[in-house]
């Protein structure tokens, strides 16, 4: 895992500005970069922080556009909204009972992901921090 600085400066694009929001407030524990890669420069950053309620938080943002992709959801699934954006919150639960709680939602050129280790089907509490967090992000 690599330090956020050093994997922000391997992105094509700068990643969402934290400050000021509630991730400004924990521990970031690194980050990576993933994705297309172009002229050296990487289209995707993965964040990890560390929240006394959530435990390990995975915050993903996708640049599709530079990557030449593109987002499609499922009306179905569209359960929530993110800033005025449409949004998915999916739990998946393991048969050993592991679970991750997950919000969905793409802006015009970035796909974002909130991925906490918590079972938000028993918690409503993880859902709806979820998605303070997730609304907390300013758009791009």
């Amino acid at each position: 895992m690599l330090s956020y600085d050093e994997a922000a400066n391997q992105l094509v694009k700068e990643p969402a500005n934290l400050e000021g929001t509630p991730f400004d407030d924990v521990e970031l524990l690194g980050a990576h970069t993933s994705g297309s890669n172009h002229d050296g420069k990487w289209t995707n950053i993965s964040r990890f922080y560390k929240f006394d309620d959530l435990g390990v938080l995975k915050l993903s943002e996708v640049d599709y556009i530079t990557s030449r992709g593109r987002i499609q959801m499922t009306q179905e699934l569209i359960n929530e909204d993110v800033n005025g954006r449409p949004a998915t919150y999916l739990v998946n639960v393991s048969n050993s009972g592991a679970a991750v709680s997950l919000v969905s939602w793409a802006t015009d050129s970035k796909k974002y992901g909130l991925y906490a280790e918590k079972n938000g089907a028993k918690d409503e509490g993880v859902k709806q921090r979820l998605l303070e967090l997730a609304r907390s992000i300013p758009a791009d």
